[in-house]
């Protein structure tokens, strides 16, 4: 026989064992608990499509209720922008530019101009918009089929046949 020595048998901490046990009831338990049934299954995924299906048509009605809302508001705040405008409108086609010219009034060019964004010719026919922009208040800002914003001077227009010469409408030292 051979002479080994007994290994000596180290005993467990009472603490080691409370840390084993722990694991295993809850692992039998699981192992234990019944499975669900597949019609059980079935049940809940129906009652869970079911709920889908009624928050998605409540939400799709508060869409359309919310739509048809803005909808509402839209058309009438475009309708008081409308009138804002017109208005606005009426009351700049009582400001009198340089050299009596108004408005919206149609005028005729004079010159040839161009430039890469497009060009004027002798003849064509514009709107007057309002006063030039910059600094100089004695040009007109005029808009032309082939260029928009154009800055003429009086000289460089002038009023469209047939159109009131609404020079002669105000009084010398007057106003409109």
């Amino acid at each position: 026989k051979s002479m080994r020595s007994p290994t000596p048998r180290v005993p467990l901490a009472p603490s080691s064992f409370s840390k084993m046990e722990k694991p295993l009831p809850s692992m039998i338990k699981a192992a234990s608990s019944p499975q669900p049934q597949p019609d059980s299954v079935l049940s809940g995924l129906q009652d869970l499509r079911q709920c889908i299906k009624a928050c998605a048509e409540k939400n799709l009605n508060s869409q359309h209720t919310m739509e048809v809302s803005l909808n509402r508001n839209l058309a009438e705040l475009w309708s008081e922008i409308q009138e804002q405008l017109s208005h606005v409108l009426e009351s700049a086609r009582h400001v009198v530019l340089p050299s009596g010219y108004i408005v919206g009034e149609r005028v005729v060019s004079k010159i040839e101009y161009q430039i890469d964004k497009g060009h004027i010719s002798r003849d064509d026919v514009g709107i007057v918009k309002g006063f030039g922009t910059g600094e100089d208040r004695c040009r007109i800002s005029v808009d032309f089929p082939n260029l928009r914003s154009v800055n003429m001077m009086p000289s460089q227009i002038k009023r469209e046949a047939g159109d009131v010469d609404v020079a002669m409408l105000i009084p010398l030292g007057g106003s409109r």
